[in-house]
């Protein structure tokens, strides 16, 4: 469009200054959306019209962005819409890049020309701030963003909002455009009408506004408040927080917006050198909660009780993150009791079962361990491929995030979406894979069993090819093995799982890796199995698919975290189970498959 005049569609004009003449609420996407409109579909529209009808229609239709929202371009304005060809171009609706020279001058010439505050203050910001990232319009003067801070102050008002959320907005762009510009005047009157507004908006029983006034306070501090400005800010969130977190008044009770507030105080009782009264703000929406938890179901009171933990600790209430602990081990029992079980059942043919079990057994006991370890090995890349086929075509639930509970009812790991965390879905559908895939695991080691007598010997053997199975270990490993085949599955586990770490630490050490690190005594540690699969130098010798099976197992908060859980005392009797000691021995076969080799281990 660039060099093309600015003419503007005749069937604009007579739209256009009416809503000039009339001085009423513009209502911004719906005044985009009536031009549109006035032109006829059929007609046809020259090259020079085309960068007028941008210039108006698509004006309106550039976006306020809040500051954590500016992704696109990193400025003020964004698109309304956008997406991606099929040859994978993205396009945005309007876009910046369609801003030249003379569409600049455009918006400037509109903004001197027009009489409504709110088409004045638009089109200015607009060439400001486009203008200016798009180095187009020569040197814009300085008046440009005058004239916007003005007209959006003169529109608040004047009452030129049909909702008092355009009016927030104006004041949070007019304060953001006077500090930016350095203009203290200017900033100081977006301050005073934010202030008015707010207490306008209280006289007409309007509570629900002061977090917006709070956030220009807070956010845009050019010039200090007087003292007399931050008293009256804090006041009021003072009040407000006493009305929400009273739960004998049930109209006005609200733990959510009382802990804004308390988070709001938060923060100017820090900046002004007074914990004390921080900490107690935090205790009245804190016992707010605590209060309607008691009211809650076990689900939702868990996930509020949680949310004060970190909080009630970063004050230094230890006391009551006691207190709150204990009320989530309580409620984590009612939780438990909502949870449904969902269940799909699979039927796969007898016979395919049978020979898929004969196939791994193998035609000796060593040929069998070797496939089992192989059989059961969760492989990275085909996890990922099927945690993504799964979720094709379930748009929803592949974009929601996942809590995970752990024992004793706290979140022991939140998973992100399938686009933005793609390991941890990948870790958390490995840790279902396992459970799912433990009646093959168990079908297949009763045929290796039946066919070659599976015995402690033959599986000491395996693992004693094996240089990272220490000899001096071996009696340990041979009584863990012992007792699986016992069906000792709580001595298995316990005995087992220590040596399979101590395996990986030598495995770790003789690929060039060091298993030792300074401790705070002034000694050494040595590294634990989480530190060992995560070791920069074992993540580049070892195979990572043995790395992503022992992390999904044995490490990971998002996969079944089994050496954390047994380890810490956090896995109950019934948790050690013949397909949990077989998983365990499945991984000693695993990991006496590992070879060093030139370096590496594979």
């Amino acid at each position: 469009m660039t060099g093309m005049p600015v003419f503007v569609p005749t069937e604009l004009v007579p739209i256009l200054e009416a809503t000039d003449r009339d001085q009423q609420p513009i209502d911004e996407l719906a005044m985009s959306a009536r031009l549109l409109a006035a032109i006829p579909p059929e007609r046809e529209i020259s090259p020079d019209e085309r960068k007028g009808a941008f210039a108006e229609i698509f004006a309106w239709r550039f976006q306020r962005a809040r500051p954590d929202e500016r992704r696109t371009w990193g400025i003020y304005w964004s698109e309304l819409t956008s997406w991606t060809t099929s040859e994978g171009r993205q396009i945005y609706s309007p876009d910046i890049a369609d801003v030249d020279d003379d569409v600049v001058e455009h918006w400037i010439r509109r903004s001197e020309n027009a009489t409504h505050p709110t088409i004045r203050a638009r089109f200015s910001d607009l060439a400001w701030e486009i203008g200016h990232h798009q180095k187009v319009g020569g040197q814009i003067p300085q008046q440009v963003a005058h004239r916007a801070v003005d007209e959006y102050l003169q529109a608040v008002a004047r009452g030129l909002y049909s909702d008092e959320i355009d009016a927030w907005l104006w004041l949070d762009r007019a304060s953001e455009l006077a500090s930016t510009i350095k203009d203290e005047a200017r900033f100081l009157a977006a301050r005073r009408a934010a202030f008015s507004l707010w207490k306008t908006l209280l006289s007409a029983g309007n509570t629900d506004s002061l977090w917006r006034l709070d956030d220009i306070l807070w956010n845009y501090r050019f010039c200090p408040l007087l003292p007399v400005e931050r008293a009256e800010i804090v006041e009021a969130l003072e009040d407000e927080l006493r009305r929400r977190s009273d739960i004998a008044r049930p109209a006005t009770f609200d733990p959510h917006v009382a802990m804004d507030m308390a988070d709001r105080l938060r923060r100017w009782r820090e900046k002004g050198g007074e914990p004390e009264d921080a900490k107690r703000a935090l205790s009245v929406a804190g016992t707010a909660f605590e209060d309607a938890a008691e009211m809650a179901d076990g689900l939702t009171a868990v996930s509020w009780l949680e949310d004060l933990l970190p909080r009630y600790r970063g004050v230094g209430d230890l006391s009551a993150a006691a207190r709150v602990e204990q009320a989530i081990r309580t409620r984590s029992r009612d939780a438990a009791a909502e949870m449904k079980t969902a269940s799909v059942p699979v039927e796969i043919p007898a016979a395919e079962l049978e020979k898929w079990a004969d196939n791994v057994a193998g035609a000796t006991i060593g040929e069998g361990l070797r496939h089992i370890a192989a059989a059961g090995l969760l492989k990275e890349g085909a996890t990922r491929s099927s945690v993504q086929e799964m979720l094709q075509g379930t748009a929803l639930l592949a974009a929601i995030p996942v809590t995970l509970t752990g024992p004793g009812g706290l979140t022991k790991a939140t998973v992100g979406s399938l686009k933005d965390d793609p390991e941890g879905r990948t870790l958390m559908h490995a840790a279902q894979l396992l459970g799912w895939r433990a009646p093959w695991l168990n079908l297949a080691f009763r045929r290796t069993r039946e066919k070659h007598g599976i015995s402690v010997e033959g599986v000491i053997a395996h693992a004693q090819a094996c240089p990272f199975f220490a000899a001096d270990r071996m009696p340990l490993l041979q009584r863990g093995v012992e007792a699986w085949i016992a069906e000792d599955h709580v001595s298995a586990v316990h005995i087992l799982v220590p040596q399979i770490e101590a395996a990986l630490r030598d495995c770790l050490a003789a690929v060039g890796g060091t298993v030792w690190r300074p401790n705070r005594t002034g000694g050494f540690k040595t590294l634990t199995l989480g530190d060992i699969l995560t070791d920069a130098v074992f993540k580049e010798k070892v195979s990572a698919d043995v790395r992503f099976h022992l992390r999904a197992l044995y490490t990971d908060a998002r996969g079944l975290n089994v050496r954390n859980h047994f380890a810490h005392g956090l896995m109950l009797p019934d948790g050690f189970q013949r397909g949990l000691s077989n998983l365990v021995v499945h991984s000693v076969l695993l990991v006496a498959m590992l070879r060093p080799t030139a370096g590496t281990a594979g």
